[in-house]
């Protein structure tokens, strides 16, 4: 979201731009496929990609086309941008970085595995992003060499998340790992009864974060240990946000939670009516998700 407009992407192929206080629809830009991942906004550009095996990047204001690039098959990736560079992974096995100006490649990383699931984080120099080769890499910003990779024997489909000096990270061995950004090696690993496809989030000294098993959880950020968990009672493959002392999540069931950050205490719980899967979005005491069928607003304070 960027002054007061939504961007979402859908299955029909379309990126449209939405009113963020009416939802009433400003323009949409339409691709010859499925788009499955976040749009991401660059100064006055949106960037998106999709199954047509491109990345598309379009006025934010119109709607209209700035440039496309076309790697070797799909991306199902969110693009990160940082510093005018647009990052994003393709399961040709490629990460790719492009000028967010023109869509010029400046460089590409070849991976052991698809690189699409997990969208890249860029902290300082570095950019973080994990493959289905079961590999977590660290890369070079401006270069796109390999500082260092994290080797497991899963599939990783969450995106890192990145702070003070560690890169938290699930997959499907029913783990997340806590590593040294500097390495890559392990601090510590939390188990669960389910794979764990929701990427994390990190607010105060805990991380968040959701798995097959049906709940939520919160780990301790220095230990590891478990601080809560609240059950969902499905799926929970969206990403928890945060916004102050609150965390909201949506679960398969079609439910979207209020969580409270330092127990797990369930706020409010709304029903959209289909699975939610998507990372809720928090502007301006609204929350901005979506589901299978839809883009919702709710208000943060349940009412």
């Amino acid at each position: 979201m960027v002054d007061g407009t939504v961007f979402v992407g859908g299955n029909d192929g379309s990126l449209r731009a939405l009113r963020a206080d009416t939802g009433a629809e400003l323009w949409r830009y339409r691709t010859d496929s499925r788009i499955r991942s976040s749009p991401a906004v660059a100064g006055d550009v949106v960037v998106v990609g999709g199954t047509d095996q491109s990345v598309h990047a379009v006025d934010a204001d119109t709607g209209d086309p700035r440039w496309t690039y076309d790697t070797g098959f799909w991306v199902l990736s969110s693009p990160a941008v940082a510093d005018g560079t647009v990052y994003v992974g393709s399961d040709d096995f490629s990460v790719y970085a492009l000028d967010g100006v023109d869509g010029r490649l400046l460089w590409e990383f070849r991976a052991d595995g698809e690189a699409s699931a997990s969208s890249p984080a860029v902290v300082d120099d570095t950019v973080y992003v994990a493959c289905d080769d079961g590999n977590v890499y660290a890369l070079d910003a401006n270069t796109g060499a390999e500082r260092w990779r994290f080797e497991t024997d899963f599939v990783i489909h969450t995106t890192p998340a990145v702070a003070d000096g560690r890169v938290y990270v699930g997959g499907s061995q029913n783990r997340l790992y806590a590593l040294d950004a500097a390495d890559g090696s392990v601090r510590w690993t939390f188990d669960t009864e389910g794979d764990v496809h929701a990427s994390p989030a990190v607010t105060g000294d805990a991380v968040l974060f959701g798995s097959d098993d049906g709940h939520v959880y919160a780990a301790d950020r220095a230990t590891g240990e478990e601080r809560w968990r609240f059950p969902a009672n499905d799926w929970v493959r969206s990403s928890p946000a945060v916004a102050g002392e609150t965390a909201y999540v949506g679960a398969d069931t079609g439910s979207v939670y209020a969580l409270d950050v330092s127990d797990g205490r369930p706020r409010w719980r709304h029903r959209v009516g289909d699975r939610v899967s998507a990372s809720p979005a928090v502007v301006d005491g609204t929350v901005y998700v979506g589901s299978d069928t839809g883009v919702h607003a709710l208000d943060s304070g349940g009412e």
